[in-house]
């Protein structure tokens, strides 16, 4: 059973960590920082995953991950970008079957900044057979794919189901495609963007299973045509 935290996980070392390593974006820095790090980033980000990690298990039996494998790295790949500066200025996670590495798992992703809490799901990055699999249970189950994108919970949260899309229709799926637009996509996911304040509220894992329960329906969708 998840422990009920009666303080919030932030302080407001949090935001002064991230707003002094935006404009001191180096190795040097961080390492004389490090405690900081460790103390008001690290430490109670790695808790409060573990706290969604419980509660999201506790209603997804299938759920078995550890918390190294949800949480992101604070340093940057930095391999193919035109950003080489080592450090992320958010810190983020993805509660997945496939853990955090996994483009394809629908699972529930949030990430916490100075600026913003971003929260989604979905699939990001389909392989051609699952793509498939995804369109064909759209078509098959068309009624209740629209009823749950357009859930009254799920609107007020993401607003709508997004995703890169075909430029030119298949064939295949022209007349489905005029029944519903988002058959012709090639990613289904959806996120919002939430007011960074609520980083120092003590229920915080609250709002956040709010997000939580409102895409479930469609991570439960997309993970039915996946298997």
């Amino acid at each position: 059973m998840s422990n009920v935290k009666t303080m919030p996980y932030f302080t407001a070392d949090f935001f002064r960590f991230f707003e002094q390593l935006s404009g001191n974006n180096n190795q040097e820095w961080f390492e004389d920082n490090r405690s900081l790090y460790d103390e008001a980033v690290k430490r109670p980000f790695k808790e409060l995953v573990q706290e969604m990690i419980d509660r999201i298990s506790m209603i997804d039996k299938e759920l078995r991950i550890p918390v190294t494998d949800a949480m992101f790295r604070i340093q940057k790949d930095t391999r193919f970008s035109r950003d080489k500066t080592p450090f992320n200025t958010h810190m983020s996670a993805n509660i997945s079957h496939g853990g955090k590495k996994s483009k394809e798992c629908p699972g529930f992703f949030f990430r916490i900044s100075p600026e913003k809490i971003t929260v989604g799901g979905g699939t990001y990055d389909l392989e051609k057979d699952n793509l498939t699999r995804v369109r064909h249970h759209i078509e098959d189950e068309m009624e209740r794919f629209n009823s749950i994108v357009c859930e009254e919970a799920f609107v007020q949260k993401y607003g709508c189901l997004q995703g890169e899309r075909n430029k030119v229709i298949p064939k295949e799926l022209r007349d489905l495609y005029e029944e519903q637009p988002l058959i012709a996509n090639k990613q289904f996911f959806y996120s919002a963007d939430i007011d960074p304040n609520l980083i120092l509220e003590e229920n915080l894992p609250d709002l956040l299973m709010e997000y939580y329960h409102a895409g479930k329906p469609v991570n439960d969708f997309l993970r039915e045509a996946i298997r």
